[in-house]
């Protein structure tokens, strides 16, 4: 199968992962508003995107055990990972699209004033992270794995939050007192770790890859992590 077709393929299979998990959490829930809100969680993470951070979840799981469907648990971690990101971003950026559709705290502007829609859009985000560690806790992997797994996406939440709020202070420098050395801290904390050695480790880890195994791993994602925001920051120039 070509590169492309396998990316499609997996991007296929996220796809219906995530259609069905949003499927089951609404049958489970029983009060009307709820389900409001989990609708608008379910479109905004169901908008098109790459998909990029559970295809290489699927792709670490893969260089070391042969693929099963528990792992599109652990993909789907982490694309829920990213949604509760993006509503919280799309607030401190003060973004009026993402994907092509209005941002959260956007739509919820057509109803209410603009901080208690900033308000609600927080809530949804926090409520999707919650949403996103139900899945790896619902897998059969074993309970060594599963612990290994969550530490390392709280692991990734921290070191992004931390990158995200460097970043913000860099707002308040002059820019000609930043060096490149604090930029490229600040690539390999929010973006590096985050995009491609977070998912490439957790879907390592599902696979029971040593310590060793998951060095190896950085050494190779977190250059490809900073220049895959370079070149986004390229075409946002």
């Amino acid at each position: 199968m070509e590169f492309l077709d396998l990316l499609q393929n997996y991007r296929k299979k996220i796809d219906n992962s995530l259609e069905n998990y949003f499927a089951e959490l609404l049958k489970q829930t029983k009060d009307e508003q709820n389900k409001k809100y989990i609708k608008i969680m379910q479109e905004f993470t169901m908008r098109k995107g790459k998909r990029l951070r559970p295809i290489l979840v699927i792709i670490g799981y893969n260089s070391f055990q042969k693929e099963n469907d528990d792992i599109l648990k652990v993909a789907i971690t982490a694309e829920l990972l990213e949604s509760f990101f993006l509503i919280h971003d799309d607030i401190i950026d003060k973004s009026d699209l993402r994907r092509g559709k209005p941002t959260v705290h956007k739509y919820f502007e057509q109803f209410y004033d603009k901080e208690f829609s900033q308000s609600l859009a927080i809530l949804l985000g926090d409520t999707l992270l919650n949403y996103a560690l139900l899945p790896i806790m619902q897998s059969n992997f074993s309970a060594e794995i599963k612990l290994r797994l969550l530490q390392k996406v709280n692991e990734i939440m921290q070191q992004t939050n931390f990158g995200q709020i460097h970043e913000l202070m860099l707002v308040q420098k002059d820019i000609t007192q930043v060096d490149e050395e604090t930029i490229l801290s600040i690539y390999r904390e929010k973006t590096a770790r985050y995009t491609i050695e977070g998912p490439l480790q957790l879907g390592a880890i599902a696979a029971d890859a040593t310590e060793s195994d998951l060095s190896k791993i950085s050494n190779i994602a977190l250059p490809l992590g900073i220049a895959f925001q370079l070149r986004d920051d390229i075409l946002g120039l």
